[in-house]
C-alpha cells in the first residue's frame, strides 16, 4: 500500500451532495481523526454540501492537517490523486422519497482500478459490483480481517457507525490482506467492467 510515515489516507472523489453521503463523510472524519492521529482524508471534488462539510469538521475541531480538500481537478489528473489513497469511500445514500435506487457505479470502477481497499454502501448495483464483500454493521467487532476472495467492505447506507467500523477494520488489516483485497478488486474490474466490455454488452443487448 501507499502509507507514508504511518499515515493511512481515506479518499473520496465526486460531488459533495445528499446522494453521496456527506453526512457519513463528516462523521467519519470527526470520529477517526479523534481516535487515530495517523489518519488522513483526501476529499476530491466540489458540490452543494461541501461548505457544510467544512463547517462541520471545523466546529468539531478536526486538525486542518488531517483533511485535504482539492476542489475540482482535471479528469486526467484524477488517477494521480487516487494513487495517494490507501482506501476509498463510497457512502451512497438511498433515495429520500423511497424510490428504488438506481445509479451507474462509475466511481466504484475507478476505485477498483486503483487496487485499493473500498468501503461502499450495501445497495443495489454497488452491492453487485462489490460482490463478494465483507458486510459490516455498527455492531461488527473490529478485529483484523482475513481476506480471501473479497473485493471490498459494504455497509447499510444509513448505518454511520457501520461505516466507522469498516474504516477501523481497514486500519486493523495487515498490509498483506490490504494488498490482496485491492488486487481482488482490480482483477474483477478488469475482468467484467472495462469500457470495451460495457460496449460489447450494449451491442449484444441491442442484437447488433
Amino acid at each position: 500500500m501507499v502509507q507514508k510515515n504511518n499515515t493511512f489516507t481515506f479518499g473520496f472523489i465526486g460531488t459533495f451532495s445528499y446522494w453521496h453521503g456527506v453526512e457519513v463523510l463528516q462523521e467519519l472524519i470527526v470520529e477517526l481523526t479523534r481516535t487515530d492521529k495517523n489518519v488522513h482524508f483526501l476529499m476530491i471534488g466540489d458540490g452543494p454540501l461541501l461548505a457544510q462539510l467544512k463547517i462541520f469538521i471545523r466546529a468539531h475541531r478536526v486538525p486542518e492537517s488531517a483533511v485535504t480538500f482539492t476542489g475540482i481537478i482535471a479528469q486526467e489528473k484524477a488517477p494521480d490523486y487516487l494513487m495517494r489513497c490507501d482506501a476509498f469511500l463510497c457512502p451512497t445514500r438511498s433515495s429520500a422519497d423511497g424510490v428504488r435506487f438506481f445509479g451507474s457505479p462509475t466511481k466504484l470502477f475507478e476505485y477498483m482500478s486503483m487496487a485499493r481497499l473500498i468501503i461502499a454502501s450495501d445497495i443495489e448495483q454497488l452491492s453487485e459490483v462489490l460482490y463478494p464483500a465483507f458486510k459490516v454493521s455498527g455492531v461488527t467487532e473490529v478485529v483484523p480481517l482475513k481476506v480471501h476472495n473479497q473485493v471490498g467492505l459494504v455497509v447499510d447506507p444509513s448505518d454511520i457507525q457501520g461505516f466507522i467500523n469498516a474504516c477501523k477494520l481497514c486500519l486493523a488489516m495487515s498490509h498483506e490482506d490490504q494488498s490482496r483485497m485491492g488486487n481482488n478488486a482490480r482483477q474483477k474490474v478488469l475482468a467484467h467492467y472495462t469500457w470495451k466490455q460495457h460496449v460489447q454488452k450494449i451491442i449484444e443487448h441491442a442484437g447488433l
